[in-house]
């Protein structure tokens, strides 16, 4: 979701709300701006909510720590795979994606 966007970049950003649309967000870094749009104003909440705990832990490791290489992460991602089956993505996009 947050596309090109580092570490470092949420580290030092806010996360705003849109005062005109219930659904709307935005995350600015100070060069970079992104507008987001959720499915319903509950989605929006739990991603604002989810990017500012990620924020606040990463406010407390210096950038040194957040460019250091990280090992033995793992990372799932069926429940996207999963969730992108029954909205009807293809098995052949999916795995072009990964």
């Amino acid at each position: 979701m947050l596309l090109s966007y580092t570490l470092h970049d949420l580290k030092v950003s806010s996360i705003r709300e849109s005062r005109s649309d219930e659904k709307r967000f935005s995350i600015f870094t100070g060069t970079k701006r992104l507008h987001l749009r959720a499915e319903t104003r509950e989605d929006r909440i739990t991603w604002m909510e989810a990017l500012q705990a990620v924020k606040d832990m990463f406010s407390r490791m210096s950038n040194s720590e957040l460019m250091d290489p990280v090992d033995n992460v793992v990372v799932s991602t069926d429940k996207l795979r999963q969730q992108l089956l029954k909205e009807g993505v293809s098995e052949a996009s999916i795995q072009d994606s990964e």
